[in-house]
């Protein structure tokens, strides 16, 4: 059952260009481009067992736990989008149960639409390697062009290269990856990543 969603008008449902995710403790903040134009962040927030949403001049109060609600709103979205989004950034503040419960809620609303997702850029950030590429096998590989990562720390290139090995082919985007530190156990898998993103793009 959508809550916000209810609320945006049918002009904004059908013009959603971008979308932007954002999990901290306990809340998660959620932004939609409509026509160039950037609407109310709309706030998830726990509250004790329940969850308070306020978006523009609304506030609704929901008896339920502030990601099953928020995940709702945006299966709405994301099962209604008809358009190409031009951009979809996806970030956590999160560590442990919420961060994977929140990033795999994502991939079930994903695996379950009848069309994949088109998307022209995707952003993530503090969201792991493995999380992120589970999530790209369930875009459309004809419109995904750019893929960015800013990973937490440590970072796993491995998980790169096994996210690009389970992709099926035809797949063609810009890949950057973000990071602070790179080790000298890094650079092999590095190049690893780099051949096989050779290959895929090929």
């Amino acid at each position: 059952m959508p809550f916000v969603y209810d609320w945006l008008t049918k002009h904004q449902k059908t013009n959603i260009e971008e979308i932007v995710l954002e999990t901290y403790d306990g809340k998660v903040v959620f932004q939609l481009q409509c026509n160039r134009r950037i609407l109310s962040e709309i706030c998830y927030e726990r509250n004790g067992p329940s969850t308070l949403i306020t978006f523009e001049q609304n506030e609704l109060l929901v008896p339920q736990q502030f990601l099953d609600v928020f995940l709702e709103d945006l299966k709405m979205v994301l099962m209604n989008q008809k358009a190409v989004l031009e951009y979809f950034r996806i970030s956590s503040e999160e560590t442990g149960v919420s961060d994977a419960k929140y990033v795999l809620g994502i991939e079930d609303i994903l695996r379950t639409k009848t069309l994949a997702l088109s998307i022209r850029e995707i952003r993530f950030d503090q969201i792991t390697a493995s999380q992120g590429m589970s999530i790209i096998r369930y875009l459309d590989s004809d419109t995904l062009n750019c893929l960015v990562f800013s990973v937490p720390e440590p970072v796993n290139f491995r998980d790169f290269s096994n996210g690009l090995r389970n992709l099926e082919e035809g797949y063609k985007f810009d890949l950057h990856i973000g990071v602070k530190t790179i080790w000298e156990d890094d650079v092999m898998a590095i190049n690893e990543v780099r051949m096989l993103f050779f290959l895929h793009s090929h």
